[in-house]
């Protein structure tokens, strides 16, 4: 019996009709629902989720170019066949859960950053201004009442509803940090994560909901690549060129690493980070005058690997322990 998929014009219908078929394997595209549908079909098949980059590039390399339906479902289909191609990973309905709530608390962080820039330019041009890093909501609104006669009520109306959204805002996100901190505790690795210097609730949210499987990364570089911190290579014949580091994979968490990278050499600056080999390298790369940004996405890919560690052997973080290579580990336990 010979199945037409293109023809189904819902997910009902496509579902519906896999569930007639054999287990095959089906070749999909990423895109907003992609995740649940691959989750659905997985019950029965075989699926794999082929970026559109490289559906592009196989168009654009077989086809000319000409993107059509056609020679995308081509693409796929052959694209499947691609042992050294890896597919996208199927994110678990838990992992799309801490996904959806991480989003709304930094689309209503968003919001609420602003709606404060708005509110501090408006007041500046009344001739009231406030610091760039504090925000009192109640010495603001006390500060335009000062004003009233210059403001008219109108005005500090309109302020002051700002100023009242500000505050809701403020308590939706102290909810979701809640149901946040909730998510984490049924899962054992929270706990490790967090005592990493400079990860805190964000990272360790946003780190759980993306890795996935730690068996899936070959080793703590994979680990580190699949956020974006590893180098491109444009190396060719005699000529070895390491470029920026890839940028890809997930913005928040690479974001996330950065400022944990930032609050470590910051430690190291105010002589509060103990004596270890992650002292060490630091201070080496600051000798050798190493830019401060490079030393950032370097520093962001070390604690990259220490987090594979963690998670791949499941113990707690020993600063003592962190930034020494596994040869050294493994030479000290020989001992």
């Amino acid at each position: 019996m010979k199945f037409n998929i293109s023809n189904a014009s819902s997910t009902d219908e496509l579902l519906k009709l896999a569930s007639e078929l054999k287990p095959t394997t089906f070749a999909i595209e990423p895109c907003n629902g992609a995740n649940l549908l691959s989750l659905a079909l997985q019950k029965h098949h075989e699926v794999k989720t082929i970026s559109g980059e490289a559906v592009k590039n196989w168009v654009k390399v077989h086809c000319g170019g000409q993107k059509t339906d056609r020679n995308d479902a081509m693409a796929l289909a052959f694209l499947s066949l691609d042992t050294m191609l890896k597919p996208i990973r199927t994110k678990s309905l838990t992992q799309m859960k801490m996904l959806s709530i991480f989003t709304a608390r930094k689309q209503l962080v968003s919001c609420r950053s602003s709606i404060l820039v708005s509110l501090k330019g408006m007041a500046q041009a009344w001739g009231i201004l406030f610091p760039a890093k504090r925000r009192n909501l109640e010495v603001m609104k006390e500060r335009f009442m000062e004003q009233e006669e210059l403001l008219t009520k109108p005005v500090i109306d309109a302020f002051e509803k700002m100023i009242e959204t500000l505050q809701k805002l403020d308590e939706q996100i102290r909810d979701l940090e809640v149901v946040m901190t909730e998510q984490l505790k049924d899962d054992p690795r929270s706990e490790r994560i967090r005592k990493v210097s400079g990860i805190g609730l964000m990272g360790t949210h946003r780190l759980l909901s993306t890795c996935g499987n730690i068996d899936d990364f070959k080793g703590p570089k994979s680990f580190a690549a699949y956020y974006g911190l590893s180098p491109n290579n444009r190396s060719t014949g005699h000529n070895y060129r390491i470029g920026r580091c890839s940028c890809r994979g997930d913005v928040d968490m690479r974001c996330t690493l950065f400022q944990s990278a930032a609050v470590l050499y910051m430690l190291n600056i105010k002589h509060r980070l103990p004596n270890c080999a992650l002292k060490s390298w630091i201070d080496k790369k600051v000798a050798h005058k190493m830019v401060w940004g490079k030393l950032m996405v370097a520093l962001a890919a070390k604690l990259a690997r220490i987090l594979w560690a963690l998670l791949k052997y499941g113990e707690d973080f020993d600063i003592n322990r962190a930034g020494v290579s596994r040869s050294m580990l493994l030479s000290n336990v020989a001992n």
